[in-house]
């Protein structure tokens, strides 16, 4: 893993470390900066612990955090993240205020902040989650990839015991797991229809991916259309789901 991916998937860490405890959040806080620091400045750690912040409705600390992020991102387009959520947070607006979700791109980035606010998620789940929408604009159909592995991941390890019993029996399949929850009323079956929909649209992906060549470079959209809001808004209630239910479960999921 390159230092970048690194030390943003540590951030995603410490930032909820922070969320959920202020003094353990430092402290791993404190650690990761050292770490990084004989080496190639970053914002990722900066921009993590903003979230983590506003999170905590430390508003003017996170401010001052987001601005640091941008000046350390040496790529123009974390700037330009970093300073979309200085509009929002200058405008003491929260995602919900913030975007207009009947727009795609809006949408997107909507769901980018309330993956950061959803801290009850694995970490690396939110890693993974993250990094698909960060680069949707140029790889949708990779992103709907992605989220299908988000949802498998994140079965795995809220539910463990459940998806341990199909693979003892050599029988596991996404699908099958997501009709047994379903069937043992752990998710309801609208939440079921969402994760489905998930699944299918990663398997289509990953399928037309495999068969991808530059005669159909032209045809890229047309067959997973940019305007996807569709499968955003599937996403956004399993998350909104998994973020709930493991907090009022008190699963640790991560270490």
């Amino acid at each position: 893993m390159s230092t970048w991916r690194d030390i943003w998937k540590k951030s995603i860490k410490a930032n909820r470390l922070y969320s959920l405890d202020e003094n353990e959040g430092n402290e791993y806080l404190a650690t990761l900066s050292k770490k990084y620091e004989t080496e190639k400045k970053d914002g990722m750690i900066q921009y993590a612990y903003a979230e983590a912040l506003e999170y905590r409705n430390q508003k003017n600390e996170a401010l001052k955090k987001y601005k640091e992020a941008k000046d350390l991102f040496p790529v123009e387009h974390w700037k330009n993240v970093a300073q979309h959520t200085i509009d929002r947070l200058t405008a003491n607006k929260n995602a919900d205020e913030f975007f207009d979700k009947n727009i795609f791109h809006e949408l997107l980035w909507y769901t980018f902040q309330k993956v950061y606010e959803y801290v009850y998620l694995d970490d690396f789940v939110r890693y993974v989650c993250l990094s698909a929408i960060s680069r949707a604009d140029s790889e949708w159909p990779l992103s709907l990839v992605d989220f299908r592995s988000v949802l498998e991941l994140q079965i795995k390890a809220t539910f463990p015991k459940h998806v341990k019993s199909f693979i003892d029996k050599k029988d596991f399949s996404l699908e099958k797991i997501i009709n047994q929850l379903q069937k043992e009323k752990l998710i309801s079956s609208q939440l079921a229809s969402a994760m489905h929909k998930i699944r299918i649209s990663g398997n289509a992906a990953t399928h037309w991916m495999k068969s991808f060549d530059d005669e159909d470079e032209n045809n890229y959209w047309n067959t997973f259309n940019k305007d996807d809001s569709e499968n955003l808004n599937h996403l956004l209630k399993i998350l909104e789901f998994f973020n709930n239910y493991n907090r009022e479960n008190n699963i640790k999921l991560s270490d």
